[in-house]
């Protein structure tokens, strides 16, 4: 009878660590089974769909919305859903939106254009005084884990006046330095017909944002702007009318950008008048 022959057991080694285990920072237990690689993978910070997209290269446009009221009343406009033009329908964490609020009266007095969502300036107000006079501000905010749902413009006019909010959402904005460089703005009288002044952006990649208003007597108006990558505007009609716009340009390369030379000049749609007035903001974004 020939003895009992038991193999020895072989030695299972597990296999050699990859690339994936060798990312900076992660630390693996002993063994490198697979289904361990990737719980441990799974415990890396996660990024947020805006860090992701930053992280393709550039700014890009997720899109944007508009409010007009009249009486002096709260333009409101929703963050969270609705939006068009761009990628997406809502802002997320870590997106960068401008918001423009304009306002037109008949009132000699300087009249404020606020917020009521706490959001910091990017563009200082300017007026100016015609038969129909004009204010507007823009404002600026990086959303949080919670993005902001709405925000509203308001002004301290009277109840003739009318106003005009615009919200532009942005992916890819550095979240530190949103404004590339200082904005620029100008105003003017005796027509409806807002001419930008240059602005010279500072690094690769940036983005410039237009936003414009006029006060008038023409009634519901609004802009277009041809040259422009995207325009969104909105109007209304009270004793004091207002039209105003937010446009993006994403070409600038170098050195100054003229918005109005460059792009050819934003088209009201109603009959200008030397009784209307108008304003003009110039903005860089940096990106990420």
């Amino acid at each position: 009878m020939t003895g009992l022959h038991i193999p020895t057991p072989a030695i299972i080694r597990p296999p050699p660590p990859t690339w994936r285990d060798r990312r900076p920072g992660l630390r693996l237990p002993p063994r490198f089974g697979r289904q361990t690689n990737i719980e441990a993978l799974d415990q890396q910070r996660r990024f947020t769909p805006a860090e992701e997209e930053a992280a393709a290269g550039g700014i890009s446009f997720v899109g944007g919305t508009t409010a007009a009221v009249i009486d002096s009343g709260t333009a409101t406009v929703t963050l969270n859903s609705g939006l068009t033009g761009g990628s997406g329908s809502a802002a997320l964490e870590d997106d960068y939106v401008v918001l423009f609020g304009a306002a037109a009266f008949s009132q000699i007095t300087p009249k404020n254009i606020t917020n009521n969502g706490s959001w910091g300036s990017i563009s200082a107000q300017i007026e100016a005084n015609d038969s129909h006079d004009s204010t507007s501000e823009v404002f600026g905010k990086v959303m949080g884990a919670t993005p902001d749902t709405s925000v509203g413009i308001d002004t301290d006019a009277n109840s003739q006046s009318s106003v005009v909010a615009i919200a532009l959402v942005f992916r890819g904005v550095d979240t530190t330095t949103p404004m590339d460089v200082s904005s620029t703005r100008d105003e003017g009288t005796n027509a409806a017909a807002p001419d930008h002044a240059s602005i010279t952006p500072i690094t690769s990649g940036a983005w410039v944002v237009m936003c414009g208003a006029v006060g008038h007597d023409s009634g519901s108006q609004t802009f277009s702007w041809a040259g422009a990558d995207g325009i969104f505007s909105d109007g209304e009609n009270d004793t004091d009318d207002c039209a105003a716009y937010a446009a993006y340009y994403d070409g600038w390369s170098s050195g100054a950008f003229d918005p109005n030379a460059t792009l050819g000049n934003p088209t009201f749609s109603g009959t200008s008048d030397t009784g209307d007035s108008w304003l003009a903001h110039t903005l860089a974004l940096r990106p990420a």
